[in-house]
């Protein structure tokens, strides 16, 4: 938490040959203010103007530079961890690997994480950044409170990227649990380092730790935030930052609003509508943020701040709006994109911001610190609104400028409606393909399409002559039963070549040796008969029971027709009707998962907002129920997210979880299509007969065989 000095270095890093963190597009959150709360004009997102490789650059060279000054270095060869440089660095930095086709983090984001790692393990050996002997007290116990929260964040922050919860991290919030209070005037806050220099090290920062604390929680992978054994530890967390949080300076307020977007409970809907009404209140002319504005820190003598925006106000402001629900084609954050547009300094790549404290030379060292954290919230912030812009503009980019997502009266985003899947992408990606498909390719898949479409109409034709008597008729359906959607899946406005798109080669990662074991013992015991032809054998699915493929979790598109679903939402549950075989997904909004002796046929799917985003958890499935042909384990977990990204779209992706039988998490993407007919019930034509004939025939074939006994 120290301010260094001199020389920064820019200058593009190499990216070192780590794994590719890569999730399926989690899309933020797209709601627009409602008019009768602050005014809700919408004008075109301007965010696509600005320099991501420049941004990179500077926020590189300068977390090299932090790492190698000899001020910041601690014991055991690491370096203290700061709230201007360090901190911001890793939550912006790895945003903007897909824009910059990196295919992991770069050589300061691995000498970062590993410094935390190491102080992490040696948590009770390493010095804390500010001794007692030197500084005098309480620095310790703030160095330490302070070190917990940001080692926490920073390396949750880590995981979320890559889809898993490690045990590091889990070590790093155990750490940071010890030290919060849980009696006296800070109960459920830390102890946070105090140096009289605002906004981050002044009196009453506590509240700024804590609010990064909420974050670190909600954002950890594997539902963590749900944990039972964090559970009163979490709630002492929520009253401390509740507690008079309408009365606090609008910086406090902009870190609840960003805080309550990721962990659950923090505020209600209208008490982060009065959040973003009073903070947009003191939005600059010019469409900026200043930092002075947000907050009650005392102008030091002689000091002459600049009254005008600064990057890390409005960078930050402009972040926490956005995921907050505040579309980026709404009039107060539009305009805020734009500043930030038009003042990424063009040499350097970074966006301007000045000390509360004293006057420096904005070009040296320790007068770059602010604009080390005005550039790293200023990506976040244009980062987050290049997704939301790109997402709303998957099917309709003239209509994502002027879209509002629809609300419950409950306040939650409106998912409500009937919708469709069928898609001509296949499941996994075909060898050798690119994950983008050309536009040569898309018109010969779909071209393809229309001609089976209509070869497969004259096909059905009640007139047609007989066909040929071959041995084999053909299909069990004419070509008109199918509804595949006509086109390739559009991401981004990418046509995709897979549905998969985690891993990074678009197909499901090796079986474990446990998951071999099991596919094998299968695979030997259905070789013992015909797979068809016994009625321990007989699938669900042929018996016209249950198409676990449609229902999910996932939610898959099948082989092309009733890829379509039903959603209803109230404020306590969610409803999925998936068309096939009508099963009925029943998702309870709650933050705790079912007791363990509960074992539901799909699993047990339980819900939580997140911002817009509708993230559903489902394990606990039956040990009979199949994902993709291989039975469950305790351990498979299935997240999936809902996000609605425009008026007919709904962004939903998946990402699987079973360590005991992949090696790896994979995982995908598909957009949800909204269409205006009826759901009819499905009636499978068999009616179920298929059971009772062939046990029929076996019992016939057994009296034969009697009959035939010497």
């Amino acid at each position: 938490m120290i301010s260094p000095t001199e020389n920064s270095q820019n200058g593009r890093v190499r990216s070192c040959g780590g794994p590719l963190i890569t999730l399926a597009c989690v899309v933020g959150t797209c709601l627009a203010l409602g008019a009768s709360r602050v005014e809700s004009q919408t004008r075109p997102p301007v965010s696509v103007g600005w320099d991501r490789a420049a941004a990179a650059d500077y926020l590189d060279g300068r977390q090299a530079w932090w790492k190698t000054w000899p001020v910041t270095a601690r014991d055991h060869d690491t370096s203290c961890i700061s709230c201007h440089t360090t901190l911001p660095y890793a939550l912006a930095r790895p945003t903007l690997r897909a824009a910059l086709g990196e295919t992991g983090p770069t050589i300061p984001e691995v000498d970062l994480l590993e410094d935390v790692e190491k102080r992490v393990a040696l948590w009770n050996e390493v010095d804390p950044f500010y001794p007692d002997q030197t500084f005098g007290l309480p620095k310790a116990s703030e160095s330490r409170g302070t070190e917990a929260i940001l080692n926490a964040l920073i390396l949750a922050s880590r995981d979320a990227h890559e889809g898993r919860l490690t045990s590091e991290t889990l070590v790093a919030f155990e750490n940071m649990w010890k030290l919060q209070f849980t009696r006296g005037e800070g109960r459920g806050a830390w102890a946070w380092l105090y140096f009289d220099l605002a906004p981050w090290e002044s009196e009453g920062a506590a509240y700024f730790g804590a609010a990064l604390a909420a974050v670190a929680v909600g954002i950890a992978p594997n539902q963590y935030a749900a944990s039972t054994e964090i559970q009163d530890r979490v709630a002492l967390l929520r009253s401390y930052l509740q507690q008079d949080s309408e009365d606090r300076p609008p910086l406090d307020r902009v870190m609840l609003l960003w805080a309550s977007t990721e962990l659950s409970d923090l505020l209600t809907p209208d008490q982060q509508q009065s959040t973003i009404a009073d903070v947009v209140r003191l939005q600059n002319p010019d469409g900026g943020w200043n930092l002075r504005s947000l907050g009650l820190w005392e102008r030091p003598d002689g000091l002459s701040p600049d009254p005008g925006s600064d990057g890390y106000a409005t960078g930050l402001v402009t972040f926490a709006l956005l995921k907050a629900g505040v579309s980026p084609a709404q009039e107060n954050v539009s305009r805020a994109l734009a500043w930030l547009v038009q003042n990424q300094d063009p040499t350097s790549g970074r966006w301007p911001s000045t000390s509360l404290n004293r006057e420096r030379d904005p070009t040296s060292d320790r007068g770059l610190l602010m604009s080390d954290a005005a550039t790293a919230f200023a990506v976040l912030a244009l980062t987050q609104a290049d997704s939301l812009t790109a997402a709303a503009a998957v099917l309709s980019p003239a209509a994502a400028q002027q879209w509002m997502v629809p609300r419950t009266p409950d306040g939650h985003p409106d998912l409500q409606g009937n919708w469709t899947t069928g898609t001509l992408t296949p499941f996994e990606r075909p060898e050798g393909q690119d994950a983008v498909l050309t536009s040569d390719q898309v018109e010969r898949i779909e071209g393809n399409f229309a001609n089976r479409v209509r070869a497969g109409s004259a096909a059905s034709d009640p007139d047609r002559p007989l066909p040929p008597v071959t041995g084999r008729i053909g299909r069990s359906y004419n070509e008109i039963y199918y509804d595949r959607g006509g086109q390739v899946i559009r991401v981004n406005g990418e046509p995709r070549s897979s549905i998969i798109t985690i891993p990074a080669d678009g197909r499901r990662p090796r079986l474990t040796s446990e998951g071999r074991r099991r596919a094998q013992e299968l695979s030997e015991f259905r070789g013992q008969f015909g797979q068809f032809d016994h009625p321990e054998l007989l699938p669900l699915m042929e018996r016209c029971l249950q198409f676990d493929q449609n229902a999910g979790p996932p939610m898959l598109p099948n082989a092309g027709y009733n890829n379509n679903y039903t959603i209803v939402q109230t404020p306590d549950y969610v409803m999925i009707y998936a068309e096939v075989i009508h099963d009925a997904r029943i998702i309870k909004l709650e933050r705790y998962p079912p007791p363990d002796h509960m074992r539901e046929w799909s699993g047990y799917s339980w819900g939580r907002w997140e911002g817009n985003t509708l993230v559903v958890e489902t394990t606990k499935f039956h040990p009979l129920h199949t994902l993709r042909g291989i039975a469950p384990t305790d351990d498979l977990k299935v997240v999936e997210r809902f996000t609605r990204v425009d008026e007919r779209t709904i962004h939903y992706t998946f990402t699987v979880d079973d360590p005991t039988t992949y090696t790896e998490p994979w995982g995908g993407e598909i957009p949800f299509r909204q269409f205006d007919d009826l759901l009819y019930e499905y009636a499978c034509h068999e009616g179920n007969y298929s059971m009772s004939n062939i046990l029929r025939g076996a019992r016939y074939e057994d009296e034969q065989s009697a009959e035939n006994r010497p």
